[in-house]
C-alpha cells in the first residue's frame, strides 16, 4: 500500500493544474534539484545512490518524489521544511524507501501563493550511530576471498575512468575471458547478527556481464539466498555504464532464518568496483 500511495502522490503532482482550486488554496511550490551527501574519514567515498526526496512541511508528510522536482504544498506563509533523503531499496525501482542512516535536512522558509522556492538539502551520515565495515581496494588484503569452484579472482587497480571524481583511487577489477566464465567469492568476516534490524550493503560497480549478490550460510548445511541482481548498461561505444545500489541485508538475513551469521556472497561476474559499507 504504501507504494501505491507514492505512485499516486507522483500522479497528482503531475496533474496539479487540474486539482488546486484557485479560488480557495494557496499553492506554493518547493523545488529540489540534488541532494548530495558529504562524509567524514573512516565512511568511505562520497558517492551516494539517493534518486527521491521524501518532504514534510510542518510537520506533515507530503510525499516522495523523484529528483528533480517542484513540489507543490497547499500552503503559504513561513514554513519548517524537512528533507530525507530516499533510495531505490535493493535496487528495484518498485520500492523506494527513505535511507535510514542519512541525516535530516531541516530548513525554514517562507512560502508563497503561486510561486517556486528552491531549497538545497544536502546530507551526511548519522554521526556516531554507525559501523562502518568498508572495501575500497586501498589497503593490503581485501576483505573479499575467492570461492574453490570460482576461475578468477578480483583484483585491485588504479581506477581507469578519468572522470569519476569520487573514486580516484584504485577499484576491484574480475576478468572473465575464454574458458574462465565462473566467478565467485565471499567476505572473510562474517555479518554480525546483533545489527540484524538494520544493515545495509552499499554497492558502486560497472560491469560487462550480470552478475548476484547474496548471502551464503554455511550451518547446518551451505546455501545461498540472492539479494539483489545487476545486468550491464552499455553506452553507444559498447563500455559499461556505472551504477549503484543500497541492500537491504537484514531481510534477507531474516529469509535464511539461521542462528549462524552468515557472509556476503558475489556470484558471477562483473568488471567493476565493489565498495561495501555495512551498518
Amino acid at each position: 500500500m504504501k507504494y501505491l500511495v507514492f505512485l499516486l502522490l507522483a500522479l497528482l503532482c503531475l496533474n496539479s493544474c487540474d486539482i488546486f482550486n484557485k479560488d480557495e488554496d494557496a499553492v506554493a511550490f518547493v523545488r529540489i534539484s540534488d541532494f548530495p551527501l558529504s562524509v567524514e574519514p573512516g565512511e568511505g567515498s562520497a558517492s551516494e545512490n539517493i534518486k527521491d526526496v521524501w518532504l514534510s512541511v510542518n510537520g506533515e508528510l507530503i510525499g516522495g518524489f523523484e529528483i528533480p522536482v517542484d513540489i507543490p504544498v497547499l500552503s503559504e506563509g513561513p514554513a519548517n521544511i524537512k528533507a530525507f533523503a530516499g533510495i531505490l531499496d535493493n535496487g528495484i525501482s518498485t520500492i523506494r524507501e527513505r535511507y535510514p542512516f542519512y541525516e535530516i535536512y531541516d530548513v525554514n522558509v517562507d512560502l508563497f501563493d503561486e510561486q517556486v522556492i528552491e531549497i538545497f538539502p544536502a546530507t551526511t551520515y548519522i554521526q556516531n550511530a554507525l559501523q562502518f565495515t568498508i572495501e575500497d581496494f586501498e589497503e593490503p588484503g581485501i576483505k573479499m576471498i575467492r570461492s574453490l569452484t570460482s576461475d578468477t579472482t578480483i583484483n585491485p587497480v588504479v581506477n581507469p575512468d578519468l572522470t569519476d571524481s569520487l573514486r580516484d583511487g584504485n577499484v576491484g577489477q574480475i576478468n572473465l575471458e575464454g574458458q574462465k566464465n565462473h566467478f565467485k567469492v565471499e567476505s572473510t568476516f562474517f555479518l554480525d547478527l546483533a545489527f540484524l534490524s538494520l544493515v545495509y550493503m552499499e554497492l558502486d560497480y560497472r560491469c560487462e556481464a550480470p552478475f548476484v549478490v547474496g548471502l551464503k550460510r554455511s550451518e547446518p548445511s551451505t546455501s545461498y539466498i540472492s539479494v539483489a541482481g545487476f545486468n550491464p548498461v552499455f553506452d553507444s561505444n559498447g563500455d559499461g555504464i556505472g551504477g549503484g545500489s543500497c541492500m537491504d541485508l537484514a531481510k534477507a538475513i531474516r529469509l535464511m532464518n539461521s542462528d549462524t551469521p552468515p557472509k556476503i556472497a558475489v556470484l558471477l561476474g562483473f568488471l567493476g568496483k565493489l565498495e561495501r559499507k555495512l551498518r
